[in-house]
């Protein structure tokens, strides 16, 4: 059952697209409430395509950058996720004060975070962005130093 907000899609390209290979099994509601990363969209929609969405490659990544900008995680959204992360999977080495006491930059942050990734912290490349915003904006260098 397709359901469709009236004039919820403009009808460009991106939009015919999804109402074409989504809005045949879901809602605009569902899709519009998922909100996730890049990276969650695209595994999003390459799931639906093993599953039967007709999309080629170039579709498939047409509707993927349509569907994270427009329902992509917001700024907020992202630095919340970024601070689960930290609680959940730094903390299982390292404590949260060693953590909280750093005030590293963007690139510090990046190459510590990298180091963890080679010990095998689990994390995927918008993870790993999510936790690197977290770290920087609220462990960063203070003003000041």
């Amino acid at each position: 059952m397709m359901l469709l907000c009236a004039g919820a899609l403009a009808g460009s390209e991106p939009d015919k697209l999804v109402e074409t290979a989504c809005l045949g099994c879901h809602s605009l509601d569902i899709i519009a409430k998922k909100q996730a990363t890049w990276e969650g969209w695209r595994m999003t929609v390459q799931d639906m395509v093993a599953k039967g969405a007709a999309l080629n490659p170039d579709e498939a990544k047409t509707v993927t950058e349509y569907l994270a900008r427009k329902y992509g995680l917001s700024e907020d959204a992202k630095l919340a996720r970024g601070k689960k992360l930290v609680e959940s999977v730094c903390v299982l080495c390292h404590e949260f004060a060693r953590i909280s006491t750093e005030q590293l930059s963007r690139d510090q942050w990046a190459g510590e975070i990298r180091g963890m990734l080679e010990e095998g912290a689990p994390l995927n490349d918008d993870e790993f962005e999510m936790v690197l915003d977290y770290l920087t904006k609220t462990y960063g260098p203070r003003s000041g130093k």
